[in-house]
């Protein structure tokens, strides 16, 4: 048995998911195909917008406009989907962008006082207690719950160790 586990960002785990070139994945309900798939919801996850505590934007403490955050870099993790309508959640349109492929580089360069960007609450807790970063509030970038689903398809042959690992999952959070 080979058991191979492999991160994507944005669409790509439910494009591989679709394509059936995994039996699992751990992502979001985004391109779910019911009647397809199986899903169970096991957690959520905040997301909400940080500066490094130096940059111009961690100064406001009111509701700042997408025209003022455009002047700056929003730091944007790139969908690794190869999707046509790929996922645009919480990228401010017409500002300058830094693509990064992967949610700790996009982290990295927050930190270092590059840009801004969302990011999960639980890769920032340490940063916010300490002051290193600062939550901000972006016109039209929500706190919001990105919902995360095990989620599988209903066709296909599975073997032994797939069903365990399944059961096992659905166990643990559902």
């Amino acid at each position: 048995t080979q058991i191979n586990v492999s991160t994507e960002q944005m669409g790509g785990a439910m494009e591989r998911l679709s394509r059936g070139e995994v039996e699992i994945a751990i992502t979001t309900a985004t391109g779910l195909q019911s009647g397809f798939m199986e899903a169970h919801p096991i957690f959520s996850i905040p997301i909400f917008p940080v500066v490094h505590k130096d940059h111009p934007l961690a100064d406001e403490d009111q509701l700042i406009s997408e025209k003022q955050v455009s002047q700056y870099t929003q730091v944007i993790v790139r969908d690794s989907s190869r999707f046509e309508n790929k996922q645009t959640l919480d990228v401010i349109e017409g500002g300058r962008r830094c693509h990064v492929t992967d949610f700790i580089t996009k982290k990295r360069i927050i930190e270092s006082g590059l840009g801004w960007g969302g990011l999960p609450e639980y890769m920032v807790e340490e940063e916010l207690k300490s002051g290193k970063l600062r939550r901000i509030v972006v016109e039209n970038f929500e706190l919001r719950q990105s919902h995360q689903y095990i989620i599988r398809r209903f066709e296909g042959e599975r073997g032994i160790v797939a069903q365990d690992i399944w059961q096992e999952l659905i166990s643990r959070f559902v």
